[in-house]
Formats: structure tokens, C-alpha cells, sequence
């Protein structure tokens, strides 16, 4: 049972971290996007991919998607960051997603190896 529990426990942690990380980057395309804020006239990963004219749901599936593909570092190449901004950011969330997956993956192989 205790095995069970730190599956559930990594599935949700996992599920978790995707809605931020998705959140976040929607967040900062967003306020880079935003006209009374900086009014910057660039292209931005919502702006490529007609975000603001769809409705919340398929921006929260979009984003989530994005976030999982970057975080896992598999990249399907359909979504990517646009401004320099959206690249860095995509730097971090790789370079913490290596941690996190590797994380996971650890705990997994503990938990399988207690199986055994």
C-alpha cells in the first residue's frame, strides 16, 4: 500500500508541476503581449498560435501540453517559444525538467526495487 501511495503521490506531483509550469509561461507570454504594458509589437508564443482568440480550456490544454513537451525535453517541435524571453524561460523549464524527470525516475526504481 505504501507503494501505491508514492505512485499516486509522483503522478500527482507530476500533474501539478505541469499546471504551473504551463501557467507560468502563459503567464509571461502574456504580459509580453499585453499592449498597456510594454507594448512591445513582437511576435509571442500566443500570438503564433492564436491563443487569445480561443477559450480558457483549450489555452489551460495548450499550455499543459507545451509544458510537459519542454519538460520532458522531447520538444514535438508543434509549440515553441517565440521571443527571447519565452527562449529563456524554455532554458529553465528544460534544465529543471532533466531534474524533475530524473527525480521521478529515481523514485521509481526505489519503488520498484522495494517491490522486489
Amino acid at each position: 500500500m505504501k507503494n501505491v501511495y508514492k505512485v499516486f503521490s509522483l503522478i500527482l506531483l507530476t500533474i501539478i508541476i505541469t499546471y504551473f509550469v504551463g501557467c507560468t509561461f502563459y503567464l509571461i507570454s502574456s504580459i509580453q503581449n499585453d499592449p498597456n504594458l510594454f507594448n512591445l509589437g513582437i511576435e509571442t508564443y500566443i500570438t503564433r498560435n492564436n491563443l487569445d482568440n480561443e477559450d480558457a480550456i483549450y489555452r489551460l490544454i495548450t499550455s499543459c501540453y507545451f509544458s510537459i513537451t519542454t519538460l520532458s525535453t522531447v520538444g514535438y517541435g508543434d509549440l515553441s517559444p517565440v521571443s527571447d524571453t519565452e527562449k529563456l524561460v524554455g532554458i529553465v523549464i528544460m534544465i529543471g525538467g532533466v531534474a524533475f524527470f530524473s527525480y521521478i525516475m529515481g523514485q521509481f526504481i526505489e519503488i520498484i526495487s522495494n517491490f522486489n
